[in-house]
């Protein structure tokens, strides 16, 4: 009964409201969160399924959101849910690999910067940690979103690799938003790809807000990146600088020709080989 009372009310949906979140349906299932997400996601791997989730996650959180397929219609499946992982991936194997009892880093960034991302985790495994990212993590069959929150939450530590495809990245902005709502060590990485918005973040780290404010303003314009979600990332960067439990980190093999630089810099700066 619960399952046709989620069903009923995601088909009474019209536009512009076609969604629900897993949150919603679970109080109109009178069931807890996990136990609501698990019927959904069985309902809607049957063949002749009446539900489907969207490929985004709620606007607010990484929650997943639940349409009706007479109200939203069908869709392909995301690559990674397939468990068609594009090549140049690693496989899973490397996870089973890891020592369990290392700190777990969630680490935030673009797919665009695989490649660069690719060494940092290696880096930071090598460093004693294990190290998350939805490229070789992700199992066939999980819905991307969900996965990423579960990973998000578990973890001890967030870090995030800037870069300018990254400040474009809806997924970027929701991770961030939910670490707000938690108290972890944060990790912001930079190499030689990334140098301007080291040197962004030290304009604006002992700033006023309206002078930091001010720079990325220039930051943006002077790249073309003045659309609604590249601010925001920004200015979610912007907090996070100013958060104690926050440290810039440089990979110090990654970028050579300006890491004796940071001798004078403030001391939540780190090379990798400090963490």
């Amino acid at each position: 009964m619960a399952l046709e009372a989620a069903i009923e009310r995601l088909a009474s949906l019209s536009p512009p409201k076609k969604w629900l979140s897993t949150a919603a349906l679970a109080r109109t299932m009178g069931m807890d969160l996990d136990a609501a997400f698990e019927t959904l996601r069985a309902e809607a791997s049957k063949s002749d399924r009446k539900i489907r989730y969207s490929a985004l996650p709620s606007r607010r959180t990484l929650d997943v959101l639940w349409g009706h397929v007479d109200v939203v219609g069908e869709r392909r499946l995301h690559p990674l849910e397939r468990g068609a992982l594009p090549e140049g991936f690693t496989t899973p194997d490397r996870a089973e690999a890891q020592d369990t009892d290392a700190p777990l880093l969630f680490l935030s960034h673009s797919m665009q910067d695989f490649t660069h991302v690719q060494g940092l985790r290696d880096r930071m495994e090598a460093e004693g940690y294990r190290v998350w990212i939805f490229e070789d993590d992700m199992q066939a069959g999980d819905i991307v979103h969900h996965a990423i929150r579960r990973a998000l939450e578990s973890s001890e530590a967030f870090g995030a690799y800037l870069s300018e495809t990254y400040l474009t990245s809806l997924y970027s902005d929701k991770e961030l938003e939910q670490l707000k709502y938690q108290s972890k060590e944060v990790f912001i990485f930079f190499n030689d790809q990334s140098r301007p918005f080291f040197d962004l973040a030290l304009k604006c780290f002992e700033a006023s807000g309206d002078y930091a404010h001010e720079q990325i303003d220039a930051f943006l314009a002077a790249r073309n990146l003045n659309d609604y979600l590249p601010r925001t990332l920004l200015r979610h960067f912007l907090q996070l600088i100013h958060n104690p439990n926050t440290q810039l980190v440089v990979d110090e093999k990654a970028s050579p020709n300006w890491v004796r630089e940071l001798h004078a810099r403030p001391s939540r700066i780190l090379q990798l080989s400090q963490i």
